[in-house]
């Protein structure tokens, strides 16, 4: 049985190496297999760019060209004396015309494996076989390389196809392709893989023997300088950079611009850790069990995410920008369940390539070697029930899959783009839902109030929030809490001074936009500074999965007791009534009124072109329950023990605990549930009077347990999408004319 492998031999360590797999492999399975040697005109003009433009940016570019012309002269002498010696060409062929005429005698042509079908570099006849006739045509591991095939030759490629026996290609991306075309065909390993390290190493020729990191770029991803640094930072060894193109030039302690393929193996072999945006350099990183990291560089790149996904290996895929985990260098990556599943690959790969020896067609091994779809290991996209809007996903994401959007009912939900999510699941590994992040123990509480009457005035309750936050701001610290912006809107800010904290006093019953805030957080921490982060108990939650604070013992956590979050897309719909409503902009808004009303009230004061106004509109609908976040009514953070080191509310039931306590202007209860926490207090207790409150039950009803779903919820949220908010606010806001009459305060809106 004489086999014809047609394939790309040029100057790529890649497409020789699997070359020369795909032939080894076949003699192994008893045929008699030879590399068909084609050089047409294209490949030698892509042989004379690769030589040459090294030297194409201006005089010293040139200079350094002609100083590496001799490394570069060498490296491709090693290339032409690794296929002579191992490929046992059949014919020479120098264009696609020479060959088409008068192709080898061979019974089994096989075409494969890298991008030889990929029409964007190359829609030649020669990788089609449309010449052979009456002999069996077949491809292992044939790679298209894009997305989709061009609509202008979509026909015709799939003419050309049809006429195989047999048709394996290499990533389920080009298995759809042909799916859509009516072709079937089988995904099978590249032919690489199909040896393990001690078959390479036979061949290989090491020229580094002390330890060091290799990196290897087939196109040099911006940035990647980062990722470089910080793992030159924790080994200490040399970096040496094998060299496909002056672009990466500045990267490396040793430049390698000689090497042909066997000594591209040796310095795999020998590597203590390797940085790729290669797919052969991710492959031979796996074949030699080492310590890598993989960043994507353009759509190809699929390949890399599909063979790490059905590797379990998706984590190794990084971002340049990114920074790397701690466990990342130690992580033990190549366990059972890994031996498993390459086992399995490497079987599949020599069960398909022995069909095709033994003529079997493509229907005969469907079926027996279909790809498996890896389970999804992100955050549950469906399960809206269940998801805070936290936005952690969404910063954590290193090929920033996950996009905050706002849905139906207003929320901020992460939606995921399926072309860009590569399976790693990080998401899932920093969802604090998925985690379940342990909480503090309930140690202590206090009733609390500002000893400074007229900033607690300004603040919601007792003004323990400003105390703590001042005791940060006085050490350098920067506080992070949820503001109104000049547009209404409740985000997270932050604050460098009393000025800026000021703006996050009070209460806001809407749920803020934390999208923007993790990038920030990280760049505060990494200062060294203090750094105070307020918010819902989830939102810390989620700060403290993102930021571990035993990592980050410079980041404090506080939570507020809460009722539940509405919805901001409802907030904008109030705020637009409100607006046309009166014909103006709106200038204020104080969600709970001190200084007409009590502290113990739910009314608001709103400004509207300098006119002063107030209103239970909103809050009666958030009183009502029904525009709460749905996974409010299951909040597993509605309890005493938290994950904070603070957590703060208003001192519901003082009266039956402290009457004298209570002057009228607020009172907070603090919880302190760490020594950090301790600390901070201790430095604030000259700004404030309290009392030690742990003897008495705290009243919160969401200290016990979550907010309860209205049976109304759902029809609430139909009425609001078809009627918008002032039928909703009338209907479910206990805003009829008997309700609007008891509430009836001096210029009240309505």
């Amino acid at each position: 049985m004489k086999i014809g492998i047609i394939t790309k031999i040029g100057k790529n360590y890649g497409a020789l190496l699997q070359a020369y797999a795909l032939k080894k492999k076949c003699e192994i399975l008893g045929a008699e297999a030879h590399i068909i040697k084609y050089t047409p005109e294209i490949s030698r003009k892509s042989y004379k760019v690769c030589k040459f433009s090294w030297g194409r940016r201006g005089t010293v570019a040139n200079l350094k060209s002609l100083m590496s012309y001799k490394e570069i002269r060498k490296s491709s002498q090693r290339f032409l004396a690794f296929r002579d010696e191992l490929f046992d060409f059949i014919g020479d062929y120098s264009s696609t015309e020479k060959l088409v005429k008068n192709p080898p005698a061979c019974d089994i042509y096989i075409a494969g494996s890298d991008q030889v079908w990929n029409p964007q570099i190359a829609y030649d006849e020669a990788f089609y076989f449309t010449y052979i006739d009456n002999k069996r045509k077949a491809s292992y591991a044939a790679s298209i390389g894009i997305k989709a095939i061009p609509e202008n030759i979509k026909s015709n490629f799939a003419k050309k196809v049809k006429s195989f026996d047999y048709i394996s290609v290499r990533e389920k991306q080009a298995q759809s392709i042909l799916e859509e075309m009516g072709v079937p065909s089988v995904v099978a390993p590249d032919p690489t893989l199909l040896f393990d390290k001690d078959a390479w190493n036979e061949i290989a020729i090491e020229s580094i023997s002390s330890p060091y990191i290799l990196c290897y770029f087939v196109s040099f991803p911006v940035g990647i300088e980062n990722i470089v640094k910080q793992v030159k930072n924790y080994y200490g060894f040399t970096v040496v950079n094998l060299m496909t193109s002056e672009e990466s030039c500045q990267i490396g302690d040793i430049k390698v611009r000689d090497a042909g393929p066997r000594e591209f193996l040796g310095l795999f072999k020998n590597a203590s850790f390797i940085i790729t945006s290669s797919f052969h350099g991710t492959v031979f990183s796996i074949i030699n069990r080492k310590q890598f990291v993989s960043t994507l560089y353009n759509s190809t790149s699929s390949r890399v995410v599909e063979l790490l996904n059905n590797l379990g290996l998706s984590r190794r895929i990084i971002s340049p920008d990114c920074t790397l985990e701690s466990d990342i260098w130690n992580d033990c990556i190549y366990t059972t369940e890994f031996e498993v599943l390459l086992s399995n690959l490497k079987n599949n790969g020599t069960n398909i390539l022995n069909d095709i020896i033994i003529g079997k067609s493509t229907r005969d091994s469907i079926g027996k070697y279909d790809y498996v779809e890896p389970e999804l290991k992100r955050i549950p996209n469906k399960r809206k029930d269940l998801c805070t809007g936290c936005a952690a996903c969404s910063y954590i994401c290193p090929q920033n899959a996950i996009e905050m959007k706002k849905d139906a009912e207003g929320y901020w939900a992460p939606s995921i783009d399926d072309e860009k999510c590569i399976n790693c699941g990080k998401c899932l590994k920093y969802c604090h839902l998925q985690n379940n992040p342990v909480a503090f123990k309930n140690e202590s509480h206090y009733a609390v109030k500002l000893k400074n009457a007229e900033t607690r005035m300004k603040s919601r309750s007792g003004g323990a929030f400003v105390a703590i936050s001042d005791v940060i701001l006085e050490r350098g610290g920067i506080v992070f809490g949820a503001i109104i912006n000049e547009s209404f809107e409740i985000v997270h800010a932050i604050a460098t001074n009393k000025a800026e904290r000021n703006m996050m006093c009070g209460s806001k019953y809407v749920q803020s936009n934390t999208n923007d805030v993790y990038s920030c957080l990280m760049k505060w921490l990494n200062t060294g500074k203090p750094v105070l982060f307020t918010g819902s108990a989830c939102q810390v939650a989620a700060v403290e999965t993102v930021f571990n604070p035993e990592k980050y013992p410079n980041l404090y956590l506080c939570d507020y007791i809460c009722h539940g979050v509405p919805s901001p897309g409802l907030w904008e719909a109030y705020v637009k009534w409100i607006e046309n409503k009166y014909h103006g902009k709106m200038d204020f808004i104080d969600f709970r009124d001190k200084y007409q009303h009590s502290w113990e009230s739910h009314i608001q004061r709103i400004g509207i072109n300098g006119v002063q106004m107030y209103s239970k509109r909103f809050t009666n609908l958030f009183t009502s329950n029904n525009c709460l976040r749905q996974s409010c009514y299951s909040c597993p953070y509605a309890t005493k023990n938290r994950i904070s080191d603070f957590t703060l509310g208003d001192y519901w039931g003082i009266n039956d605990v402290l009457p004298d306590f209570n002057d009228g202007k607020g009172v907070s209860i603090l919880f302190i549930r760490t020594s950090k926490g301790q600390d901070v207090f201790e430095r604030c207790k000259n700004q404030i009077e309290y009392v030690d409150t742990t003897q008495n039950e705290p009243g919160h009803y969401n200290l016990k347990c979550p907010t309860k779903m209205p049976p109304s919820r759902s029809a609430f949220w139909d009425d609001y999408r078809k009627n918008g908010f002032e039928y909703v606010s009338s209907k479910y806001g206990r805003y009829d004319l008997i309700h609007r009459l008891k509430y009836k305060i001096k210029d009240h809106i309505d």
